[in-house]
């Protein structure tokens, strides 16, 4: 019996049908060895040529002072014993090789208000810095930027004022943060300010990746519509772009009063919602915001086991609320987040590792069935992986070895890349 319809006139229907690359197993593969876990902020007055080194010493230090064996990590964040000795020998390898992997030079709210005159010093003196760092490759496979005051409004000419002078004793190409933008013309305007540093002072075009900062709720306002504008705007032509989240800007713009101002409150998670349905599995980078809880030992040079009694309890319990808020993130497929201190390097790559050392060998065993599956719906044991979970399992691996967590020559990290070559082969810029 003949039928009336017919496939074949739905073909050229079909191929104008718009696609999200995020839908694909290929970009869930996408290579992002080069992508930052953390960035350290400090203010602009306190960086010079020895600030990351000081800052290493100080987070090695207390990695040995509060958690100097396996025992000690399980006790201090509840870690089983079956994963507390990786956990431990991962973390005490990555603070030995390179703890800060990222750095901000702050001249908004971690540098306060200040004349011209002392601005105006202060980023010809970091310019300088990183000028002298670079030349001297001290900075090694560390990343660094800067962070300016806000473009819109009575701050704005004072933000082109600093990153002129940071540029013009820099010379070299940074990451450049921008706070508290709200609309499309601001990030434009943020955009076209780096091009134009750029060509003055002879950088590669869009070598400075530009991150916006979210942390308005004017940023939110029209939701994921206006965060791909935003976004789109900023990254213009192809210029690299990351958007961090504000979490007590937010809060607080949002009235939220400051006993409520944690960085789980609700208002937060729909803000990271939002970022992760709009920017997951894209070449977007998405930062989380900051703890304010500080390890600070309240004794410097504790004279009596009282002291220093006291002074682990103050530092072990911000540890722990430090790592439950980036533990909390990375549930949101946030995989960076701030620093504000340099002793919450440690928790924040104890966090980082548990959160794929505790999952790895479940998460093992599925990948391996997945791919050999050619990627169709497989089971492992309970638990049933279709094309979906088939992204999560490699979005994880990936991350996972972009963390080092996982070795650069592991036979199925070389296998995922081999199978989805297409996608994960592609470079990106930071």
């Amino acid at each position: 019996m003949e039928s009336a319809f017919s496939e074949a006139a739905w073909a050229e229907t079909l191929t104008k049908l718009p696609t999200s690359e995020a839908t694909s197993l290929g970009a869930a593969a996408r290579d992002r060895r080069t992508a930052p876990s953390h960035v350290v902020y400090g203010g602009a007055h306190l960086f010079g040529t020895q600030t990351i080194d000081k800052l290493e010493q100080i987070a090695r230090a207390g990695f040995e002072t509060y958690l100097p064996d396996s025992d000690a990590l399980a006790a201090v964040f509840g870690v089983a014993p079956a994963h507390a000795e990786e956990i431990h020998r991962r973390v005490d390898a990555q603070l030995r090789r390179q703890p800060v992997a990222d750095c901000r030079i702050d001249f908004e709210d971690g540098y306060g208000p200040r004349s011209d005159e002392e601005e105006d010093a202060h980023a010809s003196a970091a310019g300088e810095a990183v000028a002298a760092l670079a030349a001297t490759g001290r900075l090694g496979d560390r990343l660094i930027g800067v962070r300016c005051k806000r473009l819109a409004g009575a701050s704005g000419l004072r933000a082109v004022r600093t990153l002129h002078r940071f540029f013009d004793a820099a010379k070299v190409p940074v990451r450049v943060t921008v706070p508290k933008v709200e609309s499309v013309d601001e990030a434009a305007a943020a955009s076209a300010l780096l091009a134009a540093l750029e060509h003055a002072y002879g950088l590669p075009e869009h070598g400075c990746v530009l991150e916006l900062m979210a942390e308005t709720p004017a940023f939110f306002s029209e939701g994921i519509p206006k965060l791909h504008a935003i976004t789109a705007a900023a990254g213009v032509r192809g210029r690299p772009v990351a958007v961090h989240l504000g979490s007590y800007d937010l809060t607080a713009g949002a009235g939220i009063p400051f006993v409520a101002q944690r960085p789980d409150h609700p208002i937060l998670d729909h803000a990271r919602t939002l970022l992760a349905l709009a920017f997951g599995g894209h070449d977007v980078e998405l930062s989380d915001g900051a703890t304010t809880t500080l390890p600070i030992a309240p004794h410097k040079q504790p004279n009596s086991d009282d002291e220093r009694v006291q002074n682990a309890q103050v530092v072990t319990a911000a540890f722990r609320q430090h790592a439950s808020d980036v533990a909390h993130a990375l549930r949101f497929g946030i995989y960076e987040s701030w620093v504000l201190h340099p002793m919450q390097l440690v928790s924040h790559r104890v966090a980082q590792t548990r959160f794929f050392v505790e999952a790895l060998p479940g998460a093992r065993s599925r990948l391996s069935r997945f791919l050999e599956g050619e990627a169709r719906a497989s089971r492992v044991g309970a638990e049933f992986d279709d094309a979906a979970t088939g992204r999560g399992l490699l979005q994880f691996f990936v991350r996972a070895a972009a963390l080092g967590i996982v070795d650069d020559g592991d036979p199925l990290l070389e296998e995922t890349r081999r199978r989805f070559a297409d996608a994960s082969g592609r470079e990106r810029r930071t």
